[in-house]
């Protein structure tokens, strides 16, 4: 029996997790391995020992589907499936839509019932289980002349086991908080001074401060607002005279989504400074963008200015990896994204109108401030608090807890993981070159070692990837701000990773196409069209079909691996559609594929739908070629 290892159960994991139990079919074991308990499929991001009620996803109820191509499961689940036991009264009650802020530590819940729903419905001969530990080391042996791949695990004893495996897949989440160079050694020793807000040493520290006591929160993006969203839910009721002080070097604030809003797409053309010959140098490259951004702006005023920024650059993302080759220094990537690294951020997501809300109230009750400056230095004082020294400023400023939310660390050579170390040292990793940000991975998610070559059984899910994701993809802004990627990555991982399986035993899987990023409709009609001839064979009742079909691995495959890559380059933009002529046609499918009269068949085929309109709506097929098919079904 093959085995599979994940190194990592958060959301990245569980993910990667719930999309093998779904595509597996043969012999195999899945192992997800985690060392946090309390955080498991959860993470820091979503576990309920970490985000707490007050603590919302930043991404509304529509946008945070666990499947891409089924943009509602979540809302479905919290409306009609989540047991709603020991939820608070106001969020048991509330009625959720598409457009409604939701509590992070809900989404471990959605997470978990998601994963029993695969475990349950997995393939007879697939088993899962989670393993208490932390995966430190992955390597190559040999046992009794024939190759083995092994994962060394520490066990919550301190124990050390090895487990063979035939892949491993890394989903070792935010590792840790990026140090900066204001804080010495001291000052973060010091008990007071936090890098992980959401621990429970964190939260009783909040807890415990005493009246006029200063908090000053290092950074002013999401992870500081939810400073702000924690000490305003656990001083409210005691009323206590505490100021928070969010400094940040530019002091900017994300926009706050209007009530209702919903997210969309929009199409906007190459901008024209990149069709102009020859390199770019960075000064007119950074003049290029900003006139481009303004022409953008202009021509979009009818967009709500709280939204627009985030929509361009959205819009812009196809022409990204275009754009890195015009600079005429490759170097100019890392001081560009060095030098605009929180604009980027800032601009390309806002936040939800129940976290803008608090900080715009504790703005205006004085609770709160949030200030552009650069710190120089923080130190402790022999009375325990923290003596602040801004630049340019003569009067030293004294606070009596700090909270570091500058970011993760992004340069993998300074994680201080032991299977990180290990890796390196080992050099089956080398750091992404372009950005130095994470690490470099091939096409199918196997790490790049320091020959250049792909490792043949060790991949990965997650921020380690930010990087590559910029350079290929064209990803602007904090990758942990959304769960997008991560699901694209997820799903191709997956299906990536049991492909290998498959072709190690050598069996017949040319009929698989490999998704490198071409023109995928006629691989879609071709695995459509085998699909059918395999059911016709075998199934009379008409109604039955389309279900059948819609359900054959090799079209599932197809379908949601679609669904979950933007393959920007071969897109034919002359073919997009508006939402509203996508939407009156894909009705007329559902009535004419004649599944009407059998629920399970119709469910089917409007998920599938529900795929290809996300597709079209951001340039990715044309019905033209997918409809034949599915009518002649």
């Amino acid at each position: 029996m093959n085995r599979i290892v994940i190194a990592g159960g958060g959301f990245a994991g569980t993910c990667t997790a719930i999309r093998l139990l779904a595509l597996a079919e043969r012999d195999l074991e899945i192992v997800l391995v985690e060392r946090d308990h309390d955080r498991l499929h959860g993470g820091l991001a979503f576990s309920s020992s970490t985000a707490y009620w007050e603590h919302l996803l930043n991404l509304q109820a529509g946008r945070i589907s666990l499947y891409r191509e089924d943009r509602d499961d979540f809302v479905r689940w919290i409306r009609h499936e989540a047991n709603k036991t020991g939820w608070p009264i106001e969020v048991a009650k509330k009625i959720f839509d598409r457009s409604s802020a939701v509590p992070r530590c809900l989404y471990q819940r959605y997470l978990i019932d998601r994963l029993e729903r695969a475990v349950s419905g997995r393939s007879e001969s697939v088993s899962f289980r989670t393993l208490d530990g932390e995966v430190v080391d992955a390597r190559e042996s040999t046992r009794d002349g024939l190759p083995e791949r092994i994962v060394v695990v520490e066990g919550g004893d301190g124990q050390l086991s090895e487990l063979t495996c035939d892949q491993l897949i890394l989903c070792t989440g935010n590792l840790q908080t990026r140090l900066p160079a204001c804080i010495s050694s001291a000052t973060a020793s010091s008990e007071t001074y936090f890098e992980d807000q959401y621990s429970p040493k964190a939260r009783a520290a909040f807890k415990n401060l005493k009246e006029g006591q200063k908090v000053l929160v290092l950074g002013s993006a999401l992870r500081a607002c939810d400073v702000v969203m924690t000490l305003r839910s656990d001083l409210s009721e005691l009323k206590k005279n505490v100021k928070v002080s969010l400094i940040s070097r530019y002091g900017r604030r994300h926009k706050s989504y209007p009530a209702g809003h919903l997210h969309e797409v929009i199409h906007l053309e190459k901008p024209e400074f990149l069709n102009t010959e020859g390199k770019l140098s960075k000064e007119e490259f950074v003049q290029g963008v900003a006139a481009a951004f303004k022409k953008a702006s202009d021509q979009n005023e009818h967009i709500s200015e709280n939204i627009r920024d985030e929509r361009i650059l959205k819009a812009w993302e196809q022409y990204v990896p275009g754009a890195v080759k015009k600079l005429s220094n490759p170097a100019f990537i890392k001081e560009l994204l060095q030098e605009y690294k929180s604009l980027i951020t800032i601009k390309r997501i806002g936040v939800v109108p129940e976290i803008g809300d608090v900080l715009d109230e504790s703005i205006k009750d004085g609770s709160c401030e949030v200030r552009a400056a650069t710190i120089q230095s923080v130190e402790v004082t022999s009375d325990g608090r923290f003596e602040v020294k801004i630049q340019g400023q003569n009067e030293l400023e004294y606070y009596d807890m700090v909270v570091n939310c500058v970011g993760r660390e992004q340069d993998y050579r300074k994680i201080k993981s032991r299977l990180w170390i290990n890796l390196f040292e080992s050099e089956k990793v080398r750091i992404h070159e372009l950005t130095e940000i994470g690490v470099d991975v091939d096409e199918e998610g196997l790490f790049i070692g320091a020959n250049g070559q792909s490792s043949s059984w060790i991949s990965g899910v997650g921020v380690m990837r930010e990087g590559v994701e910029f350079e290929r993809h064209g990803r602007l802004g904090s990758f942990s701000f959304t769960l997008g990627p991560l699901k694209n990555e997820a799903f191709e991982v997956a299906f990536y990773t049991l492909r290998r399986l498959e072709n190690e035993q050598k069996e017949d899987f040319a009929r698989l196409p490999k998704l490198d990023g071409s023109d995928l409709n006629p691989l879609l009609e071709n695995c459509f069209q085998e699909a059918w001839r395999k059911v016709n064979s075998e199934i009379t009742p008409a109604e039955k079909k389309i279900a059948e079909i819609l359900e054959q691995r090799a079209w599932l495959l197809i379908v949601k691996s679609m669904t979950c890559r933007s393959y920007v380059e071969k897109r034919d933009r002359g073919l997009l559609e508006s939402q509203v002529k996508l939407e009156e046609r894909l009705h007329k499918l559902v009535a004419r594929s004649g599944a009407s009269q059998n629920e399970e068949a119709r469910d089917i085929v409007a998920h599938f739908l529900g795929g290809i309109k996300e597709m079209s709506l951001t340039h990715l097929t044309r019905l033209d070629e997918v409809e034949p098919v599915l009518i002649g079904a």
